[in-house]
């Protein structure tokens, strides 16, 4: 799978992605944005204030649109949808030809989740990102040994507040033990439950093993700076434990002081090697060499057929370049001027 880091004995993954697109008007716009066909959605009713959306027939994948102005069009990625959406990514993005007339794939030296996140990243805005750090084999701690521990105040926590639930009901109807810690409205929160009883009662069968899902979920900032940061460098298991260590950590209550406690010996080889991560970095910038790489592999296909179809006349494209550049005026000046200050008179309002 291309959406799984290796840590600490843990295994990470991204387990939700949603983020808003403005860049586009149509939903369908979106799907080839993403390297969808049309014919794997189908409409449905909508939600979060939109009016409509676009679900794949197979996967958790949802476009949601028609909306209210300025809203834009939002793209939900859940669960079992992520590496699908990265494979349709790399089969349709990345792939170019060869001088032969055969397909060829652009290998990203930086992975293709992280690829993925780059190709969107100027045109989106992501708004949620769930990272999951599964303990399979129950290496560490049981949902009932973090609720015990919770319940006897042997953390420190940025966190406020817990609730444990027995016999709650997931997303998809599936019932198990969670602990939630947190508030689930915060731009950070974290559930921990069963992954075993999940998928017990999932796919009706017993996967043999206990199983220990600790997921966060950060909203807004909190999930654009997550991205930043897997961006500018840090590998998706460093990112999740520093951020879970952050927020999170198991003491030995041998001090009155919770702060000058020493951590617990398991917690200790649960987060080893790992810092803690405050979601304050750099984000990526933005320049006008990154729009013409998108340019060029998502917009100049679909240019070169348009004019194609008019026997080489462009101008049907270099009408509505002046009109392009005004609707979307601000931020799209703002970069060529940070680039070419010498424009600034040539454009002025």
């Amino acid at each position: 799978m291309h959406n799984v880091e290796n840590i600490n004995n843990l295994e990470v993954s991204i387990d939700y992605l949603s983020f808003t697109v403005t860049s586009f008007i149509s939903p369908y716009d979106v799907l080839v944005f993403l390297g969808f066909n049309q014919s794997d959605f189908s409409v449905c009713n909508g939600r979060y204030g939109y009016k409509s959306s676009l679900r794949h027939n197979i996967y958790p994948i949802t476009v949601l649109y028609d909306g209210n102005e300025n809203m834009g069009i939002h793209v939900d990625i859940s669960g079992s949808g992520i590496s699908p959406m990265i494979d349709v990514y790399k089969n349709s993005i990345l792939k170019g030809s060869t001088p032969w007339g055969t397909d060829a794939f652009e290998s990203p030296d930086e992975g293709y989740v992280n690829s993925f996140l780059h190709y969107l990243y100027d045109f989106v805005k992501f708004s949620r990102i769930d990272l999951a750090i599964d303990d399979i084999g129950c290496n560490y701690y049981s949902v009932n040994d973090v609720f015990d521990i919770c319940r006897t105040r042997r953390l420190v926590s940025r966190f406020k507040g817990y609730e444990f639930t027995t016999g709650e009901k997931f997303a998809d109807g599936v019932s198990g033990n969670t602990l939630y810690v947190g508030k689930r409205s915060s731009d950070c929160f974290l559930r921990i439950y069963d992954k075993r009883l999940e998928q017990k009662e999932k796919i009706g069968d017993d996967v043999g093993y206990d199983w220990v899902r600790w997921e966060l979920e950060l909203k807004h900032n909190r999930a654009q700076k997550a991205v930043d940061s897997l961006l500018s460098g840090v590998g998706l298991g460093e990112l999740s434990i520093g951020i879970l260590s952050n927020y999170f950590r198991v003491i030995i209550c041998d001090d009155s002081n919770t702060t000058r406690c020493s951590l617990d010996p398991v917690w200790k080889k649960f987060v080893e090697g790992v810092s803690k991560i405050r979601l304050f970095c750099k984000e990526i910038e933005k320049t006008l060499d990154r729009k013409k790489q998108w340019i060029k592999k998502q917009v100049l296909p679909s240019i070169a057929a348009v004019c194609a179809s008019e026997h080489g006349d462009l101008s049907f494209i270099t009408d509505y370049l002046s009109d392009a550049l005004w609707q979307n005026s601000k931020p799209v000046l703002d970069l060529v001027f940070k680039e070419n200050p010498s424009l600034m008179s040539a454009y002025s309002l």
